[in-house]
């Protein structure tokens, strides 16, 4: 996204960094599939890390998808949430 600082995007960053992946619409799934890539990749903190935390998880849903589908990704949340305690 070439921002100026690492992990922190003004509005005009993130979306130059979203048209250059070709991640600004989800209707394009090929694109979507690039983007959530580059996101899962930046939210990881350990070279050998296979899989990033829960919370990261709930913030990238919310950020990416809860503009559009607000109810259904709630209730994702939610219903992680549940799993986690358990």
């Amino acid at each position: 996204m070439r921002a100026e600082k690492q992990g922190h995007f003004t509005l005009d960053e993130w979306r130059r960094g979203i048209k250059a992946l070709r991640a600004d619409t989800v209707r394009r799934s090929s694109n979507f599939v690039d983007f959530y890539t580059c996101s899962f990749r930046y939210c990881l903190t350990e070279e050998k890390q296979k899989s990033i935390d829960i919370e990261s998880i709930w913030e990238l849903l919310t950020l990416v998808l809860g503009s559009q589908f607000s109810a259904q990704v709630d209730l994702f949340i939610k219903y992680l949430k549940i799993i986690v305690q358990h």
